[in-house]
């Protein structure tokens, strides 16, 4: 019964608010630049949203709505979060609604101990981003954000240059049974010793950013050489891959992947091969296949070019997407 007048009061509190928060962002003001460095050792890993959600999570559980996620976490967090919401989140209604999934809940209740261990991390990214700096001398480099997310984004370079990793998506335990969950997040979420893989991910698309004019709507051909690309340097860098069900998958099925790819590639309609998370599945077909496309054509690029270093300096700073296609002769192999 207290739980019921809790929430009735909540709602009414809710209703007189709408009108000033309607329509109402999170951040709304310029956020400030973050700050970059040549030296990968200067790197900060910044997780006081991580203990912020924690603390709003004890205090609310089980009942959580969205006045009590905006007020304690997205209102009290970092600019990094602030924008994280904007760009990922975009409803602490739907967020609160997660996290009232019992379901859901199980899984965040489960990883809660790993979340908290990120600073552990810190030597293994850190020699990450040193790799990135060997293979690419240009390299930039800024600070990491770590935020609890809603289930669906790993990472995320922000377009003022913050880097936002969602570590619930990296904090399962090995062999963890996920079954109460979608068949897309028994594919992705990924185990804490992944952190290095997508924190550098997310430093190469800080790199291209360089070479890709701000407002420019980009090809499904160019967002995908995008993100294959940097999945690509990854691994090279760490000889490890952030998306094995992609390689393991599209690998089988190259040709017919290709074929479908190349009829729309020159189109801005992303829907059917990037972040698009379950509504990719089909039948046994991994979601976001449009990162494996960019991937074999950065690979391409790499095996066929006589200087690797060079090679790597030109994967990372693709300009036209056409004209590296057709350098790397990808489409030339199923002729």
């Amino acid at each position: 019964m207290m739980m019921y007048l809790r929430l009735f009061f909540i709602s009414l509190i809710l209703l007189t608010l709408a009108g000033c928060r309607s329509g109402e962002k999170i951040a709304e003001t310029t956020p400030p630049r973050p700050v970059f460095t040549d030296d990968p050792t200067q790197v900060q890993l910044i997780t006081s949203d991580i203990t912020l959600f924690w603390e709003m999570f004890d205090r609310e559980s089980p009942l959580f709505t969205k006045l009590e996620v905006d007020a304690q976490y997205f209102n009290a967090g970092t600019t990094a979060l602030s924008l994280f919401y904007n760009e990922k989140i975009k409803s602490s209604d739907a967020f609160s609604h997660l996290l009232n999934n019992r379901f859901d809940r199980r899984y965040y209740e489960k990883v809660r101990r790993n979340t908290t261990k990120i600073p552990e991390q810190r030597d293994q990214i850190i020699h990450a981003l040193q790799g990135l700096k060997k293979v690419y001398p240009e390299a930039v480099f800024t600070d990491v954000t770590f935020v609890i997310g809603k289930l669906g984004t790993s990472g995320v370079l922000l377009p003022n240059g913050q880097i936002v990793i969602a570590a619930e998506m990296f904090s399962k335990e090995p062999g963890m049974d996920l079954s109460y969950l979608s068949p897309w997040h028994q594919l992705v979420l990924r185990t804490p010793n992944y952190l290095p893989v997508i924190v550098l991910h997310e430093m190469v698309h800080l790199q291209q950013n360089k070479f890709i004019a701000p407002d420019e709507k980009q090809t499904l051909l160019d967002r995908a050489l995008r993100e294959g690309s940097a999945d690509f340097i990854t691994h090279i860098v760490l000889d490890t891959l952030l998306n094995p069900q992609l390689l393991d998958y599209g690998n089988a099925h190259e040709q017919a992947i290709w074929n479908r790819f190349r009829r729309s590639m020159n189109k801005t309609d992303y829907s059917h091969w990037l972040y698009n998370g379950n509504a990719g599945i089909r039948n046994d077909e991994p979601a976001d296949l449009g990162y494996f496309i960019g991937y074999k054509i950065a690979e391409h690029y790499y095996q066929n070019s006589e200087n690797k270093k060079r090679a790597i300096r030109k994967i990372i700073e693709i300009q036209d997407g056409q004209t590296f296609l057709k350098r790397s002769r990808y489409a030339e192999s199923f002729k």
